[in-house]
């Protein structure tokens, strides 16, 4: 299983949460220089259409404008009054929304780290689906059934439906960021950035300059709104919650380029009033650059902060708290990978707890089923509960990524893992030697650590007579690396624990 600290890029894509949430989190209110440009969707219409005769689709339709225009008309509170009802009928997202209008104030509630079922993603699809049949031009209802098809893996009917949604609202900043996560979740961001640079409105709104600046990054290419980026930080035209993302991008792209002064100034003005996202971005940076940015526990508050407490926990050592604040990231983002990633890797290698490693890649392989490190980690949980017939499964057909050194290097280490479980103990020694000589010459220290530390574990549970120099050797190479969860996973291989785990195995 490789480290998931050896992540050295991450770049400000666009969260994508359900349309209630994203209100709560205030993300998508008008900011002041936007509306002279784009104004919100006119409510007079529907103020009239409810005065002719009030019923829940019209009270939804109200719900979802206003919560793009800070309506605060009587009428307004009456719709969402009407939502909320419990005998209404409305889905769960109109509920959430009509919430947020009646109580803008209202605290965020945050997700727990226990999954949301399939059985619930699947009847919030059945909902959103029903309200389509009844309202088939809501974009926002397409955009929601894109996620939960993306969701539960349906990748054909995600995309679907989200073209539906952007061509009824080719301009709606919630609907461009959701698109924009979808494509990039897809592997698809040339599309993403089709998408922004086609609307006239992203040099205007600094939400969807950041998504810009973000998506450029991942394709390697230069920002076209660098430039009204820096105008709109600097022009006292938004607040500081409506520039955070374009500052911590712009500090981003500062810091690669050197410019640490920049980077600081901008990741300081970021940081002023930021969302998650930003959070877990300085999170990033705090660890991969250096006196570029500082995080107070108070920005921890931040709702939503899950990412940025997993890596800052993860920092201080405090594995089971950045376990926990992994799982709850999954839970908010469960289609993405690094998020899997994330809480398999603490779950099966530093807390060696692969059950439930097991079970975060297991789901996360519903919406992500043929994705590398999903797979590798997996056989490699598996493998190491004995489960070596799942564990096969997961892996004899994964690429064993020649081309990439590191890929390279996981994939023979986990070949040896499954080479040993298997009885083949010599093929399982000459395969991780493989790997941490590839690892050693192409610069990974930690991974070298990491393959040492499993090598010798497998040479303990076989009781080779090698086993106390493999030992050794990991030591060694733990000493000189610098990722700080190996020593606690050189831990787990004591002698005496791995005799206690190989009892309980057998029992």
């Amino acid at each position: 299983m490789n480290p998931l600290f050896d992540d050295t890029v991450r770049r400000v894509i666009p969260r994508w949460r359900s349309l209630a949430t994203t209100a709560d989190l205030g993300e998508l209110g008008p900011a002041k220089a936007i509306t002279r440009h784009f104004p919100s969707e006119p409510l007079s219409e529907k103020r009239t259409d409810w005065l002719e005769g009030p019923n829940l689709f019209v009270a939804t339709d109200i719900v979802g404008s206003a919560l793009f225009a800070d309506a605060e008309e009587e009428f307004v509170k009456q719709a969402a009054s009407l939502v909320v009802h419990p005998d209404s009928g409305a889905t769960f997202i109109a509920r959430r929304a009509a919430e947020k209008l009646l109580d803008p104030t209202r605290k965020v509630e945050e997700p727990t780290s226990t999954l949301v079922t399939r059985t619930e993603i699947y009847q919030r699809l059945h909902d959103t689906r029903h309200t389509l049949k009844n309202d088939p031009r809501n974009a926002i209802a397409w955009a929601e059934v894109s996620y939960l098809y993306t969701l539960v893996g349906q990748p054909a009917k995600a995309s679907a439906a989200m073209r539906a949604a952007v061509s009824l609202a080719p301009h709606n900043r919630y609907i461009l960021r959701s698109a924009t996560r979808l494509f990039v979740h897809e592997k698809d961001p040339a599309k993403a950035l089709w998408l922004l640079r086609r609307s006239d409105r992203v040099p205007h709104d600094p939400w969807l300059m950041a998504a810009e600046i973000g998506v450029a990054g991942v394709m390697s290419q230069t920002p076209r709104v660098a430039k009204a980026a820096i105008a709109a930080i600097s022009s006292g035209d938004f607040k500081p919650r409506d520039i955070s993302e374009i500052a911590v991008a712009m500090g981003t792209l500062e810091a690669e380029h050197g410019n640490r002064q920049k980077a600081k100034k901008l990741f300081r003005r970021a940081l002023e009033d930021p969302n998650e996202n930003v959070l877990a971005q300085a999170a990033w940076a705090a660890r991969v650059t250096t006196r570029t940015v500082d995080i107070s526990a108070s920005d921890l508050n931040v709702p939503y902060s899950f990412e940025a407490r997993a890596r800052l926990y993860a920092q201080q050592k405090d594995w089971e708290n950045a376990f926990q604040e992994s799982a709850r990231w999954l839970n908010d983002q469960r289609f993405s990978i690094r998020a899997a990633a994330y809480a398999s890797y603490l779950a099966g290698v530093v807390l060696a707890q692969h059950e439930n490693a097991v079970t975060i890649l297991e789901e996360a392989a519903v919406a992500n089923p043929d994705d590398w490190t999903l797979r590798n980690n997996l056989a490699f949980s598996l493998a190491s509960i004995d489960r070596t017939t799942e564990a096969h499964k997961a892996f004899d057909s994964l690429p064993d990524e020649a081309e990439n050194s590191y890929r390279h290097g996981v994939w023979l280490a986990t070949s040896g893992l499954l080479r040993f479980r298997d009885g083949d103990t010599a093929e399982g020694q000459r395969l991780y030697d493989e790997a941490i000589e590839l690892f050693g010459r192409s610069g990974f220290q930690n991974a070298r650590a990491n393959a040492a530390i499993f090598k010798a574990r497998e040479e303990l549970r076989a009781n080779l007579e090698t086993a106390e120099a493999a030992l050794n050797a990991a030591k060694d190479w733990v000493s000189k690396a610098t990722s700080p969860e190996l020593e606690t996973v050189l831990e787990h291989i004591d002698p005496e624990k791995v005799r206690e785990q190989m009892e309980l195995t057998r029992s």
